[in-house]
């Protein structure tokens, strides 16, 4: 049973826009420098090249309490010479800058050191520090897509998550899971056993890594929130109110049009040989599987985010004193130009940080389908802002900013080019 027969493929992984994948881990102002680029030092290798550093950095750090710690910065405790010797690094990143608006990423996070929002959120990086693309965030976002576009597809299916999701149950998102696990991704024998997932025939490296100072850049984000009323018609355009949460956000992030390689293989062995079919019991529309329904899935789910990414910004009021998202209305405007055009074996995806809830699950499909009151019912549920079940969901925005209150890009949207190997 399957002979193992892998049709390969090579990807180029092009950012649309600023991709923060994240570790959990954040970075303190302990751990970097604010030069003209963010510096991030390598305490080994300062107190190799500068030895009698060690005395100094030892001295200033002892003068300092436990509370002050959290902004306490690197250049208070060693010499900026020092630090600014490329020698030293680890990596260094750039700024977001607009001269225009007299923005600079780096000079907003000086400023909010002395707030004590100095930390930098970590992006996933190999050992030597170079910056990557996990295949791992990738099948995921292949994963969400493909579950939209089955449910679309099949109408059964989805009628069938929308009745559970009608149910007066405790845990609806259990139930509903099952069965998407089993309709569209496992054999329904086997729906709970992961070894029978249709996508373990699906195989997707990490991208090839590259230099950190090459290709990432610091970011400041802000969450713009808006109050877009629940109805059942559509929301009148420029009448809702929105404001930015009064805190600032730094992340590393890989800079947008940076190019990635990589290799993704499907078993074409356990996919069609007839005794493994016999075994993992797939029927034939999850057999369906490949390159390029993989792909078509992408941009259908991408196409339908950009309408509702549209809709929300175009329901703003104009305030460009308090904020303003012209250039994001924009991306999403190309964006759904370029989906529309897009050839064969190329495909729009959204992942890591800033995806939200609507792009990392078909929650998007259960909102459009089920009635307001309903859906108000499913968020009380499963505690989605259940206390703002009278705003459309989810009601913010996490923006990368080139301004104190301009927008200029969302996070998170990657392209992908196939070629068969």
């Amino acid at each position: 049973m399957n002979q193992i027969r892998l049709q390969r493929w090579r990807y180029m992984a092009t950012t649309v826009s600023p991709l923060h994948i994240g570790t959990g881990e954040d970075m303190s102002p302990l751990e970097y420098h604010i030069g003209n680029v963010l510096i991030v030092p390598d305490l080994d290798k300062i107190f190799s090249k500068y030895p009698e550093a060690v005395d100094r950095f030892s001295q200033n750090l002892a003068k300092v309490s436990s509370g002050d710690l959290a902004h306490t910065s690197l250049s208070s405790l060693l010499d900026r010479k020092i630090l600014e010797d490329p020698q030293v690094w680890r990596y260094s990143m750039p700024a977001i800058r607009n001269s225009s608006a007299r923005f600079d990423s780096l000079a907003k996070l000086k400023r909010e050191l002395s707030r004590d929002q100095g930390k930098i959120r970590l992006a996933t990086k190999s050992p030597d520090f170079r910056a990557y693309i996990p295949g791992t965030s990738l099948k995921g976002a292949f994963k969400t897509a493909w579950a939209y576009d089955q449910c679309l597809k099949t109408p059964r299916l989805l009628e069938s998550v929308l009745a559970k999701l009608r149910e007066n149950v405790s845990k609806p998102e259990k139930n509903t899971e099952q069965i998407l696990m089993s309709s569209v991704f496992q054999a329904p024998a086997q729906a709970r056993d992961a070894a029978y997932d249709i996508f373990r025939v699906l195989q997707i490296g990490d991208t090839q890594p590259r230099k950190a100072d090459d290709v990432m850049i610091l970011i400041a984000e802000r969450v713009l929130s808006a109050n877009i009323n629940a109805t059942d018609s559509a929301a009148p355009a420029g009448n809702a109110s929105a404001n930015y949460k009064p805190y600032w956000v730094f992340c590393e992030a890989i800079d947008e049009k940076q190019f990635f390689g990589g290799h993704l293989a499907i078993d074409e062995g356990l996919l069609n040989d007839s005794a493994a079919c016999r075994v993992m019991g797939w029927s034939d529309t999850q057999r369906s599987l490949s390159v390029p329904n993989l792909c078509q899935a992408a941009n259908r789910f991408a196409a339908d985010l950009c309408e509702f990414e549209i809709e929300y910004f175009d329901s703003l009021q104009p305030n460009e004193k308090s904020y303003d998202t012209e250039s994001v209305i924009n991306f999403y405007l190309d964006m759904r130009d370029d989906l529309a055009e897009a050839p064969a074996g190329t495909c729009y995806l959204p992942l890591g940080h800033g995806s939200g809830w609507h792009k990392l699950t078909i929650g998007l499909l259960v909102e459009k389908r089920l009635p307001v009151a309903q859906f108000a019912n499913l968020r009380q549920k499963t505690n989605l802002a259940p206390r703002h079940t009278h705003f459309v969901f989810p009601k913010s925005r996490k923006l990368v900013m080139d301004g104190e209150r301009s927008a200029c890009s969302p996070l998170g949207w990657l392209k992908l080019d196939f070629f068969v190997a």
